[in-house]
């Protein structure tokens, strides 16, 4: 069951109030420019994504210290720490990405207080 969903710019006061709009807006935004660092899901309180995503942060994080402490080609579970990071930015951009889409489809994520989807209508 596919439904179609405007674009967020083209949604009007039908659908979504002014400040639902807003917030909205932000929110794209804060994906955009702040989306690496969840900004834009705790914005919208989305909290287990944005645990999650800043769980990968820390991820990131802790490999380039390892990386910075040892100064070597250290392995964990066979693999080294150079490609772990590697994966953790690819994983972090993908889901950057995704995030910056949905918010810019509209329809799918949601600020709160605002509809979401077909409760829009």
């Amino acid at each position: 069951m596919s439904t179609h969903h405007p674009p967020l710019h083209t949604r009007g006061t039908p659908s979504l109030s002014e400040p639902c709009l807003e917030q909205e807006r932000t929110a794209t935004l804060l994906a955009l420019f702040a989306g690496f660092g969840a900004a834009d899901q705790w914005y919208a309180h989305h909290w287990i994504l944005a645990v999650l995503k800043s769980q990968v942060i820390i991820f990131i994080g802790l490999v380039c210290l390892g990386l910075w402490r040892n100064g070597k080609a250290f392995q964990v579970c066979g693999v080294t720490l150079l490609s772990w990071l590697i994966r953790g930015l690819i994983a972090l951009a993908g889901w950057w990405a995704m995030d910056l889409a949905f918010w810019v489809a509209g329809g799918i994520y949601g600020t709160p207080g605002c509809p979401v989807g077909d409760d829009a209508n």
